[in-house]
């Protein structure tokens, strides 16, 4: 009930919907948040994009939840079709729309009803889907096994500091264990982007998540910044390890074993692991420059443009008085 309190909490009488996310391939509360939506005549969607197989704790799968599910099959996800992306509904209305609109707006033979662009799989993405379809619970086994490998190899090494997301989880038979989340908190004795530029030097490619928050993206940071202290958080430690299907028990084990290698070093290099230049993604720092001097140049435009319009009003009205 944690997350239908917190969203009870921000509704207001200009809250047209509710947009929830399913993250890691894991069901947030979706039952509790499809009666909030209703009890307030709300919209509800899903983002789910992380988690196509995934199950509620009543048993039921993702997909049938709130006005529509949206999912990826990006090539990153554990159901892909290189690329694309799907959506759920059970609003038959609200699909007949979604139809038109992933086809240029055509509903029928030389009738175009609406809005629309092409956002429809090819048939050679399709047919890839296909196939990942008819082995879906192969695959999700594989990276269930992967998730109770790394916690296996974690709890033996006992790393201070590193928290594992999937522990919680292991028990939970909706839960797909898509990615491999940990997160790098503050007494470890090495900050996550630098355990993350170590893992590449050794050819292991983890990455962050979400990095950089939305928040500092345009148009985002320009419009829209509030204080999100969980995200900030987020931001800074959480760390994603390989998973999927060519990842095996010797690849976790080597992980963690260079993870305990990072750590123990750490008794002679602390200054230098926490002073030494890092190489961290900032190009939303340069985005955001642009952007701004974008702006400047607009509103430079923009004045120069209202200065000429005044003065030519002041010289109309100079006129005026004299010939009066």
């Amino acid at each position: 009930m944690v997350e239908r309190e917190n969203v009870l909490a921000k509704i207001t009488t200009n809250t047209s919907a509710i947009i929830a996310v399913n993250l890691w391939g894991l069901a947030c509360e979706v039952e509790d948040l499809q009666t909030l939506a209703h009890e307030h005549n709300l919209k509800l969607i899903f983002d789910s994009a992380h988690s196509f197989g995934a199950k509620t704790l009543s048993g039921d799968f993702l997909g049938n939840f709130g006005d529509a599910e949206v999912f990826s099959m990006h090539a990153t996800k554990l159901f892909n079709s290189f690329e694309g992306g799907l959506v759920t509904t059970n609003d038959d209305d609200l699909a007949e729309r979604l139809k038109g609109i992933r086809n240029f707006g055509i509903t029928g033979q030389d009738i175009v009803s609406g809005w629309g662009s092409n956002y429809k799989l090819s048939e050679v993405h399709a047919c890839f889907a296909l196939r990942q379809l008819s082995k879906i619970e192969e695959v999700i086994d594989v990276y269930r096994e992967n998730a109770k490998t790394y916690t296996s190899e974690l709890n033996k090494a006992g790393l201070h500091g590193l928290r594992n997301w999937n522990a919680t989880f292991l028990e939970h038979e909706g839960c797909t264990h898509s990615y491999i989340c940990l997160e790098v908190t503050q007494e470890f004795p090495v900050q996550r982007d630098a355990v993350m530029n170590f893992l590449r030097t050794k050819n292991i490619y983890s990455k962050r998540y979400f990095y950089p928050g939305l928040q500092h993206c345009q148009p985002y940071a320009s419009d829209f910044q509030p204080a999100l202290p969980v995200t900030e958080k987020l931001c800074q430690e959480v760390l994603v390890l390989p998973t999927g299907t060519q990842v095996t028990k010797l690849d976790i084990k080597r992980i963690v074993d260079l993870l305990c290698s990072l750590a123990s070093q750490f008794v002679d290099r602390a200054s230098q692991m926490h002073s030494a230049s890092i190489s961290v993604d900032q190009s939303f720092l340069t985005e955001r420059i642009m952007y701004l001097k974008i702006k400047k140049r607009e509103s430079e435009e923009l004045s120069a443009k209202y200065e000429l319009d005044i003065e030519d009003i002041e010289q109309q009205m100079s006129i005026g008085k004299e010939e009066s």
